[in-house]
Parts: structure tokens; C-alpha cells; sequence
């Protein structure tokens, strides 16, 4: 479900509580263990169609959505905008009440604890909140109270404050599309797969960008709108915009941390548009850097050039020259690093594999193995056998 589709059923979900169901927390497992919940993207859709959407008769709606999105931020970390804006659309309503979901959401996981806006909390005035706590019989009514008595409340929290952040909050979630930021559209389109939209967009903000005059002084702010666009790009598969963005950045690295970095994403671009020549005439130009710069070795920046390297050879036909070269490159730079990863390990051993060279595939086969041991036997330290309790039970 879109945001657009969302609002086309908005009046049938607000006149019939039985279609809720479709927005409800549905968690499952991915393969990985974590807890995903199938209904988010569904959700974070009715979410935004809401914003635009608004109306005074929806509380009830709010309150179904901002429950469910509270128990899936329990049961997993992070937070995400769809709990932000949900929030903040319930906390318009100013209702006293609401203040104990508030805190829930509040305390979902530590995530929430750190970003979620203690404003919301006490959306409903902030004297008229600490009142009502003050009489209520619930008994989180006390927690919250001790969490902010004496000191948010005194030392940054009050009414005028309280206007500000409402307006604030405004601007950041506005009541139209038009309003919105193009990288809030652009990460929508990601999330809905609106791919063809979000090309569009992340398009329109290069050129916006390239027409741009930065002052002096304002390199930081060209880096950021650079790496934006191409990560933004990269995930919408419109590799030849990242390359073209990511080769601006790269002219603006003014050191050889930066340029290694710049260089091993420009050659990984390369490498997942298929330009495997470019990415390996790319790849070898981190060389000079990595002799000036000594802290490769035992940096995640020299594991994402061995990893590259790696799947560059993997990606390169059998008689490709490429393939023998990108990856005794790779083994070199093994050779001189620490702290090499069990996903290197096994990257080597596939490319060594692929090459045909039985010696250091044998090298390569023990690391992984010998590495795979030490992290399942640190696993294991970390939830020891509960050795009394199965006595106890035995007896």
C-alpha cells in the first residue's frame, strides 16, 4: 500500500474500525531472528495519508496507530519516522489523556528514550500535564513525574516552549505534499518503491545541486548534499547519477582518509553497475593513499576495500585477468591487515576458489573456519549452560 492508495480508502477505514486490522503490529521473524512487522510500510502509508489529512475526528484512529507502532518499536531497535509522525499527529489533539502513551512510546527502547521528543509527553500543556499526573491513580503517573520533575521541566520545558516545538514539529511534518522536503519524497519513494518517482527526484536535486554556488567555507554542506544524492541513487539503481555525484566528491577530498573512502564507493558503483574495467582502474588508485595513510590496517576503510577487491574478482569472468589480479591485491592486502572479518574470510576463500589456486584456498578455508569457532565460542561464553538448574531438575 502508497501513501495515495491509503488516502483513496481513507474514508472507508474512518467509517469502519473492522478494516483497522490491516494496520495492526503483525510480527514475524526474518531469517536473521529479528522481529519485523509485516504491516509497518501499510501503517507508515495510512500514517502520511493522515498528515496531509488530518481532521479532529481521527483520535481514535491516531491512537489504534501510535499503539501498534509503540509495540513494534518494543520488540525491535531504532526509530522511525512513522512513530515520529504518528505522535505528533496525536499530540495535536492536546488530549490529557494520551500522556501515558506518549510515555510508553517514550520508553519503547532505547532509541525512542534518546530521540523521541519529551514535548509530546506533555503536548497537553505543561502545567495542565503535571496536574493531572498529580491526581491520576495510575501508577505511571509517578515514574513520569520523577523522570522530569526538577529538571527537564524546570530547566528547558515550559509553555513558550511548548508553542515553539508545535511549530517546529509543523514545519518538519507539514499539512500538504507540496510543503515537504525533497529528500523526505525521495526516502518515500525508497520505502514504498516508488522507484521511478524517486529517480525523478534524486535527478532534479543533482542538477538543483550543480546550478548551486556554495560560499566558501560551505564544503561541509556540498560533501552532505553530495553523499545524500548518491546513497539515495544507489538505492534507486540509477548508478550512472551516483557515479556522476561521487566523482564531484571525490575532487573535494582533502585527505587520504577521505580520498580511500571516495575511492572504494566510486569503484563499488562501478563494480554493481557493471563497469568491472573502471572499478578495478578506480580500485587501484586507493594504492598511493594507503601507503601514506597507516591506520588502513585495522580500519573498517581497508576491510571495504578488501571487500570490493574480493567481489570484483568473484564478479569477473574465469578468464578475465581482472579476476586474478583484483584478488591477489585483496590477499596482499589481508596479509597486512588485522581484525579481517569472517565475511573476508569467506570472500577469499571463494575468489581463491574461483582462481583455481588450491593453496591459499586451503589458507583461506581454515581462517573462515578457525574464525567461525571463535565467534560461536564467544557466543557461547556470553549465554552460558545453566549447569545447577539442569542438576536440580536431574535430581
Amino acid at each position: 500500500m502508497t501513501p495515495k492508495e491509503a488516502e483513496l480508502l481513507l474514508p472507508d477505514i474512518r467509517n469502519d474500525e473492522s478494516l483497522w486490522n490491516q494496520f495492526s503490529f503483525s510480527p514475524f521473524k526474518d531469517k536473521d531472528g529479528s522481529i519485523l512487522d509485516k504491516n509497518s510500510n501499510a501503517r507508515y502509508a495510512l500514517i502520511i495519508a493522515l498528515q496531509y489529512n488530518w481532521s479532529t475526528s481521527d483520535e481514535k484512529l491516531l491512537r489504534f496507530i501510535v499503539q501498534n507502532e509503540v509495540k513494534m518499536h518494543q520488540k525491535a531497535s531504532g526509530l522511525l519516522y512513522s512513530l515520529h509522525i504518528s505522535t505528533y499527529l496525536l499530540a495535536k489533539y492536546k488530549n490529557l489523556e494520551n500522556v501515558f502513551l506518549f510515555f510508553e512510546a517514550k520508553e519503547a527502547n532505547f532509541d525512542t528514550y534518546c530521540g523521541l521528543d519529551i514535548e509530546k509527553v506533555f503536548s497537553a500543556g505543561v502545567q495542565k500535564t503535571i496536574e493531572y499526573l498529580k491526581q491520576s491513580t495510575n501508577p505511571v503517573s509517578l515514574r513520569i513525574l520523577e523522570r522530569v520533575d526538577g529538571s527537564i521541566v524546570d530547566d528547558y520545558l515550559d509553555e513558550e516552549r511548548l508553542r515553539d516545538w508545535f511549530e517546529e514539529v509543523a514545519r518538519a511534518y507539514p499539512d500538504t505534499v507540496e510543503k515537504e522536503r525533497r529528500i523526505t519524497l525521495i526516502d518515500r519513494a525508497i520505502t514504498f518503491k516508488e522507484f521511478q518517482t524517486g529517480r525523478i527526484l534524486v535527478r532534479e536535486w543533482f542538477n538543483d545541486h550543480l546550478n548551486q554556488d556554495y560560499e566558501k567555507g560551505n564544503e561541509f554542506i556540498q560533501k552532505s548534499n553530495l553523499a545524500n544524492i548518491v546513497g539515495r541513487a544507489k538505492v534507486l539503481g540509477d548508478f550512472s547519477l551516483a557515479i556522476d555525484a561521487q566523482k564531484i566528491a571525490l575532487k573535494l577530498c582533502d585527505s587520504p582518509f577521505d580520498r580511500i573512502s571516495k575511492t572504494q564507493t566510486l569503484a563499488e558503483l562501478y563494480r554493481l553497475s557493471g563497469s568491472l574495467l573502471k572499478a578495478w582502474t578506480e580500485l587501484k588508485n586507493c594504492q598511493p593513499d594507503l601507503e601514506i595513510y597507516k591506520g588502513w590496517n585495522t580500519s573498517g576503510l581497508g576491510r571495504f576495500v578488501i571487500t570490493t577487491a574480493l567481489q570484483l574478482s568473484l564478479d569477473c569472468d574465469k578468464n578475465d585477468k581482472i579476476k586474478s589480479e583484483a584478488f591477489y591485491w585483496a590477499h596482499m592486502l589481508i596479509s597486512q591487515s588485522r581484525f579481517i572479518t569472517l565475511v573476508i574470510f569467506e570472500l577469499a576463500f571463494e575468489a581463491a576458489s574461483a582462481i583455481n589456486n588450491s593453496e591459499l584456498m586451503t589458507q583461506y578455508e581454515i581462517l573462515r573456519d578457525n574464525e567461525q569457532k571463535r565467534l560461536e565460542d564467544m557466543l557461547a561464553s556470553l549465554h552460558p549452560r545453566n549447569n545447577l538448574g539442569e542438576d536440580s531438575q536431574s535430581q
